[in-house]
């Protein structure tokens, strides 16, 4: 048994962070290792941590709604991946921390090498913070986001730490591009989510599908509700609008959902609209006919590249023609295509810690 310091984002109140956090943590346990989440805060990437911002943000929390979706994140990361290690909010306390050298470190999934998410931490997630006599250092499934400013992206990341990695893998084929022109070898993989056949555990109740489309938001924007509005219309479905990232208003803030009933209205919706990746993540797990509404063109290559590796065509959509004429996902062929991305992923594991 090993024990394996996974750094990722964890208990941000972003759902699908949230559950790849989750599912890493649990496949590594199933395994026969032992997983620990490095419990870093990402409150402070933007601020110092000091009395006056801790102050500060303690009160926008509040005043935005926020305090109570993070408390469900926290939550939902204290119970099912309660092995965690610190209390850390600054790369400073990292570097200040006894961190054993025998032990096997992961950067995690998401978005952990975008440095316009991780700003102050972005070193952080480079395992910047180990000493030198640290080498088993690896990353399952990191991804950039977005590539737009390849030299400003290599300035803002701490590429010498990632060159000293045994082994990296990324979640998108564009990232693997990316390094390769780095010089540094990466290996595509899918995201952590998708390692687990299913999620029965965390959903409250038995599923029964409502006859509904379950709009899932991120950038909430006027052109992505005017679709949903009219894709209503069109099929004579009602709308059940959810969030599962911070919002502006603290109205909706307010109305968020613990993460097990935000999985569930996946599972038993009609058909799924959104613009979120780990949102259309799980609607292809629970077989669940969806549409992706491109509300930013910096979701679209993450989203596409996923798409593309399970053969589901059509799902991309920017008007209630287009969805209407899009083929039906065959959930059979989709199934099989991620039964071989599934295996290739666990092995790409298993050799690590075998």
């Amino acid at each position: 048994m090993k024990n394996v310091n996974i750094l990722t984002i964890h208990k941000e109140p972003n759902y699908g962070a949230v559950l790849q956090a989750y599912a890493l943590y649990k496949v590594i346990k199933s395994l026969g290792h032992n997983p620990r989440i490095i419990n870093l805060s990402m409150e402070y990437r933007h601020f110092p941590y000091n009395l006056k911002y801790r102050a500060m943000l303690s009160l926008h929390k509040w005043i935005k709604g926020y305090s109570r979706c993070y408390g469900i994140a926290e939550a939902f990361s204290k119970r099912y991946c309660p092995n965690q290690i610190g209390d850390f909010h600054t790369l400073a306390e990292l570097k200040s921390f006894n961190w054993d050298k025998d032990d096997y470190y992961f950067i995690g999934s998401d978005q952990v090498w975008n440095p316009t998410i991780t700003q102050k931490l972005s070193d952080a997630f480079c395992l910047s913070f180990l000493g030198e006599n640290v080498s088993n250092k690896y990353a399952y499934a990191s991804s950039f986001g977005h590539i737009e400013d390849e030299a400003g992206l290599k300035a803002a990341l701490d590429m010498a730490s990632l060159a000293t990695f045994k082994k990296i893998s990324v979640r998108e084929r564009f990232g693997v591009e990316f390094l390769r022109r780095c010089g540094i070898a990466a290996t595509e993989v899918i995201d952590p989510t998708l390692l687990l056949e299913d999620y029965m555990e965390l959903l409250p109740r038995k599923v029964e599908e409502r006859d509904e489309i379950l709009f899932l938001s991120l950038s909430d924007t006027e052109s992505m509700n005017k679709f949903v509005t009219d894709f209503s219309t069109s099929m004579g479905l009602p709308v059940s609008k959810h969030y599962g990232y911070l919002q502006p208003r603290r109205s909706d803030n307010m109305k968020f959902m613990p993460v097990e009933e935000w999985l569930y209205a996946i599972a038993s919706s009609r058909v799924v609209v959104t613009d979120s990746f780990h949102a259309t993540v799980f609607a292809i797990l629970f077989r669940r006919p969806f549409f992706v509404y491109i509300s930013k063109p910096s979701k679209l290559a993450r989203i596409s590249n996923l798409l593309a590796n399970l053969g589901i065509l059509g799902r991309v959509v920017d008007n209630v023609a287009a969805a209407k004429l899009s083929p039906e996902i065959n959930y059979d062929d989709v199934t099989n295509n991620l039964a071989t991305y599934r295996t290739d992923s666990l092995n790409y594991i298993k050799a690590i810690l075998e």
